[in-house]
Order: C-alpha cells, then structure tokens, then sequence
C-alpha cells in the first residue's frame, strides 16, 4: 500500500513539473515577425494616409512627364504588414504558420537569411517586369498592394516542395483523389486572391524568386547577408526575450521530485546505461518505404525522432536533398 502512494506521488510531481509548451517555442524570429506585423498593423490602420503612403504603387515609383517624383521607399514598406482586415487575419496565420514550421527545420539564421534574400529578389523582379518607365521587360505597371505576400509565396514554395503527402487519398471528390495538403492550398487561394489579381501577383513573385534561389549557385546562396557578431547578439536577446516568457506569466515551477530510494538489497543502478530507442512503428515503416525510402532509412529516422512521421519525414527529404 505504501509503495502504490509513493508511486501516485511520483506520478503527480511528475505532471506538476511538465510545463506547458509555447506556441512558438523554437521559433523566436517568428515571434518577432508576427509581432512587428501585427504593431506595424494597428499603426497604419490608426488612419493619417500610412496606409496610401506604404502600399506599392507602380505608377508612383518611378519619375513621371508631370514632374511627380518616385516613391522608391514603396518597394521595402509595402511588404511589412496588410492594408485589411481580412488580408490581416488570413494573411499572418498562413504567414507564421509557414515561418514557424520552416524555422524549426532550418533555424532562426537560416531562415532569416532566406527571408532577406527573398526580400531582395522580390524587389529587383518588381523594379524589372512590374513597374513602368519604359523597360522593355515590363509585364505589368499597373499594381498596388500592401502586405508580405512575396515572402508568403516563397515560404509556400518551400511547403510544396519538402512536405510530403502523409495521406494521398484523404479524400475523393469526382475520382479525384486529394491528400491533406489540399487544405493548405486552398489557405494559399484565399490569401493569394485577396486583393484580387494585385495580391496573386505579388505571391506569383515570391514563389518565382524561391525557384530561382533553389537553382542558383552554392557560392551566392551561401553568402551570408548577418555579420556573425549581429547573429551571436540577436540570440542572446531573444533567448531572453522572445523564447522565453515574461517572468511575472511564466507558471511557478514545481519543485523537481528525488529520485526514490533503492530498496534494500537491489543492486545499483547502472548511470553509464544508454537508453534503448524505441522500436519504429510497422505503420509508419510502410507509410515512409512507400514514399521511396529505404526501409533502413526510415527505421532510423522514426527511432530518432519517436515515431513521429511528419518529423521523419522531413529527416530523410532533407537527407535526400
């Protein structure tokens, strides 16, 4: 008897110190871009002409015959935040779902570097084919939209091309056969076509200029656009301010139970002993070999990561890449 109430003691200590998991813990440059687009938000939507004065205009970026003078600042503000509610709502969920995702596989860095890059070539793809003044290479000079919809086609890109079909037949609709990731595009649709074919422009470029960074040489994407001296100082901040919460939220910790004592005449327990991994799942082994993957690659990917599938799967398509 007395040993069943050590046991349930344990077992409540142990529910007592597992703390709750942040919805962006892993991911504080996400944190970071969600609240920036939200503040920059609730500024410009407090009126005053911030929304006209950011919002990318193509007939307002270059010098017209009546002496109206470019707006270059058009080409960076206009991808900080959304100029609607709507496109608010939609457009930051996908936005920080994407980023939180490929944060957590890639890392703070990496993905910061990749959204700087994308940033860039979002900007020399609308200065070349999206804005008049008589280039020969204009498509379209006509477009006016506010938000960071290039970063959200890259980002989407990036989604489509490493995230595997977990159920390729989620469900049928006239013999059509559609898998779990049917929804996500359609989250996409939404956010694309929000601000009619301005807004799908805008995603079209994003999506371009992660196409061409994939083919493009080693020696220009790996040129690093942080300073290693900013990166070692971005960490330190936001491990003390974006990973972790303010003090006076953060839960009481509960004290760490001790280990209970051995019973008298057992041997001693072996600290040198490695834990045994756990054996992969048969389910998960089919669900992966038929992907394309080497049975041994898969067992050795759903023991490392506890047989989560969606994680090894992104294990081995980032092992085959």
């Amino acid at each position: 008897m007395r040993q069943n109430n050590n046991s349930n003691n344990n077992n409540n200590n142990h529910n007592n110190s597992i703390q709750p998991t942040s919805l962006f813990q892993g991911a504080p440059l996400t944190k970071f871009l969600g609240g920036t687009t939200s503040l920059t938000y609730l500024l410009v939507t407090q009126g005053g002409g911030w929304t006209e004065w950011m919002a990318f205009d193509s007939t307002r970026l270059t010098t017209t015959s009546n002496n109206h003078v470019a707006e270059p600042h058009r080409y960076w503000t206009s991808k900080l935040t959304f100029g609607s509610t709507s496109e608010f709502v939609v457009g930051t969920l996908l936005l920080l779902y994407l980023s939180r995702k490929f944060e957590r596989e890639m890392g703070s860095r990496k993905l910061l570097h990749f959204t700087g890059w994308v940033t860039l070539g979002a900007v020399a793809v609308e200065r070349t084919c999206l804005v008049g003044g008589g280039s020969p290479l204009t498509l379209y000079d006509n477009l006016h939209y506010l938000g960071p919809y290039a970063l959200i086609g890259a980002l989407f890109s990036l989604y489509h091309v490493t995230t595997p079909r977990l159920h390729p037949r989620f469900f049928s609709l006239w013999g059509l056969h559609f898998s779990e990731k049917i929804f996500h595009y359609l989250w996409l649709a939404q956010v694309a076509g929000s601000n009619g074919w301005d807004s799908a422009t805008a995603v079209a470029t994003g999506w371009i200029v992660a196409l061409v960074w994939d083919v493009v040489p080693d020696a220009v994407r790996k040129v690093d656009l942080i300073p290693n001296w900013l990166a070692k100082l971005a960490g330190r901040v936001s491990a003390q301010v974006l990973e972790s919460p303010p003090r006076w939220l953060a839960p009481p910790r509960a004290p760490t139970p001790r280990p209970p004592a051995p019973a008298r005449g057992a041997p001693p327990p072996n600290r040198g002993a490695v834990a045994q991994r756990p054996a992969a799942d048969p389910a998960a082994v089919e669900q992966l070999t038929n992907m394309g993957f080497s049975r041994a690659q898969v067992v050795e990917a759903l023991q490392s990561t506890n047989n989560d599938v969606q994680r090894a799967a992104n294990q081995l398509l980032m092992m085959a890449g």
